[in-house]
């Protein structure tokens, strides 16, 4: 099941308290990359975690929508759930309900992975053209057109074949 990117992101939230950790919007804005590309190299691209697109920015991948809602934190903890867009308030739950066992399972497996790295840390991961987890955020960032365009969508078909080196390794 797809969700809200803020539903995901919670979760993340949640599972960060859980193991005492706490997350800066830099750092969850690269775990929220590393679970989708999780999540699409499982299903072989056709079950995302979140409809979202993700951007190559700078500082590496970015979901737009969950940037506006996270950039009042700067580069501090952020110190509370997300809320919702209005418009999914109504149809969307706040955070991945604990029934949804594939869902929990790409997400923990991403914090078992990638939790206890830095932001700093997860932003030269997600940066490096060499490994799986970084290639997609390179090919949108660098490889497009020979020059660097900010905002490119990172493809998820990339996304779901470069993960995919990491999920079955």
């Amino acid at each position: 099941m797809s969700y809200s990117v803020v539903t995901v992101a919670n979760s993340l939230l949640e599972l960060a308290r859980e193991n005492q950790e706490t997350l800066t919007p830099l750092k969850l804005q690269k775990l929220i990359y590393l679970a989708q590309g999780v999540a699409l190299a499982i299903s072989e691209g056709k079950e995302p975690l979140f409809s979202e697109r993700i951007e190559a920015w700078q500082y590496g991948p970015v979901v737009p929508s969950l940037y506006d809602r996270i950039k009042k934190y700067g580069s501090g903890i952020i110190t509370q759930k997300i809320d919702l867009p209005l418009a999914d308030s109504f149809t969307k739950p706040q955070v991945v309900p604990r029934g949804d066992t594939r869902s929990w399972e790409i997400l923990e497996a991403t914090w078992n992975a990638y939790g206890a790295l830095s932001a700093t840390q997860l932003v030269a991961l997600t940066h490096r053209e060499t490994v799986p987890e970084g290639y997609p955020w390179y090919e949108a960032w660098e490889l497009r057109d020979g020059q660097n365009r900010p905002g490119t969508d990172i493809s998820d078909e990339t996304m779901a074949t470069k993960f995919s080196e990491v999920v079955t390794a």
